[in-house]
């Protein structure tokens, strides 16, 4: 079963479920008849209809529908399953509970659910929509039928939400003006302030060419988006993306793209920064500033700008492990780093040194489950030498994370250790679930307890 839900839109099931149940009760409220049934008989009613429309939708295969696809697409689809579920819940009713819904309220219950389902599905879709924000993009390549179809097409997606910036290609089409030409592509978007997604089509550029452009698109957090040259060798069995008809291949999809994924993330770190400052700072700060401050001079927290959301700086929170010294910004900690004092040793073998960061991820800084922030020069120095170093900060940094979980802690003496982090944390961005971050709670608190070898 988890196979079959993988791809599916939980969002729409938990809709037309409650759809089909309020639609239920609604009509039988408004006919009078619920007075007719006793709890039992309800609770059969309502238990047998859900079942219906769960099976009914997974054969018809309903909420794989995630794409921008027109609703006057979809309706017949979903007009089939609303008769296909009324029709076998029907002879369940009949055969178990006969003579209690007539054949009068019965219609009327079939002719609200075509009107309901189609209604909430629209009201979903805008949810859909409302997450698009404004954007400017330019066209790489393409010919004037695609650039014709990208228009009509994003003319419906985006509702007026996208501006096109021009196009780069060696031969003009209409009807779109050419601001440049292939080898003035790389210094645009190179020096560009005001660009979100670049979209290309096809073009005269060289592989390596293209790979050199995604890059640079990587490290200004531009979107590189392609649209296939010819739309009709894509079947929807592809993964792809849907904006209306036409088909554009993502070479990213983060969940936490999406606005209602974004909302749930943060409920979730407001919620438990909150329990951990409220219940376990009260007594668990003053102890250890106290045996802090007995074993060493300066300040209980240590305080030092580190890599956040899309590159942008923020002061991260910590509790100081060691000595003042002035090769903290540009030198991580190593195994028997004579800086790192007793109390220092012991929080951070612990994980306690990082309880603060709760207080960054209140403040909407940091996230309690997301790639861990480095420290300006490490970004700065990484970013040139990993291709995909920059996809990381895609979301916010975390107190934990998917690459911490999953061994790779600690410092990254080596090239290849920094790139097997990386490969964990784009791994998390791109694949991110409420679960997900679940999980990695729990590993968390199960490795402190067992003890790491990378933790000092």
């Amino acid at each position: 079963m988890t196979k079959t839900l993988k791809n599916h839109r939980l969002d729409l099931v938990i809709s037309d479920l409650l759809t089909v149940n309020l639609t239920l009760l609604i009509t039988l409220w408004i006919s009078k008849e619920l007075i007719n049934f006793n709890i039992l008989q309800l609770f059969f009613l309502f238990v047998s209809g859900n079942g219906v429309w769960v099976i009914v939708s997974l054969v018809q295969k309903i909420y794989k529908w995630k794409e921008w696809v027109r609703l006057e697409k979809e309706l017949p689809i979903l007009w089939i399953t609303v008769l296909s579920y009324f029709s076998l819940f029907l002879i369940i009713q009949q055969l178990f509970i006969p003579e209690v819904i007539p054949t009068g309220v019965a219609i009327n219950y079939l002719g609200f659910l075509v009107i309901a389902i189609p209604v909430v599905r629209l009201l979903v879709r805008s949810l859909d929509f409302n997450d698009v924000n404004s954007f400017n993009y330019i066209i790489v390549g393409g010919k004037g039928t695609n650039i014709k179809h990208i228009f009509e097409s994003f003319r419906y997606v985006y509702r007026g939400r996208a501006n096109c910036l021009g196009r780069f290609g060696n031969t003009p089409h209409n009807p779109i003006e050419n601001i440049g030409d292939y080898p003035s592509l790389k210094e645009y978007v190179r020096s560009s302030e005001n660009l979100q997604k670049l979209f290309y089509v096809y073009s005269e550029l060289s592989n390596e060419e293209v790979r050199e452009i995604m890059q640079i698109c990587q490290t200004k957090f531009i979107d590189f988006e392609i649209i296939p040259r010819e739309t009709d060798l894509f079947p929807r069995g592809v993964k792809v993306e849907f904006f209306d008809d036409l088909p554009v291949l993502l070479l990213k999809g983060e969940p936490l793209l999406r606005l209602r994924n974004k909302i749930l993330k943060r409920f979730f770190d407001l919620i438990f920064s909150s329990l951990v400052i409220i219940l376990i700072f009260p007594w668990l700060l003053p102890i250890i500033a106290i045996l802090i401050k007995l074993e060493s001079k300066g300040s209980v927290f240590f305080i030092q700008d580190r890599s956040g959301y899309k590159g942008s700086a923020f002061p991260c929170f910590k509790f100081r492990t060691m000595t003042v010294n002035n090769d903290s910004d540009n030198k991580q900690a190593t195994k028997n780093d004579t800086r790192i004092t007793k109390i220092g040793g012991f929080l951070r073998r612990t994980s306690l040194d990082e309880f603060p960061q709760f207080i960054n991820a209140f403040l909407g800084q940091m996230s309690v489950v997301g790639p861990r922030p480095h420290m300006l020069k490490h970004t700065e120095d990484y970013s040139k030498l990993i291709d995909i170093f920059m996809i990381r900060h895609q979301v916010k940094p975390g107190i934990t994370g998917w690459a911490q979980v999953s061994g790779y802690r600690g410092p990254t003496e080596q090239l290849e250790q920094m790139e097997n982090r990386v490969k964990y944390d784009v791994w998390y961005v791109e694949n991110w679930s409420f679960w997900l971050d679940i999980k990695c709670i729990f590993y968390t608190v199960f490795n402190v307890v067992k003890g790491e070898d990378n933790a000092f």
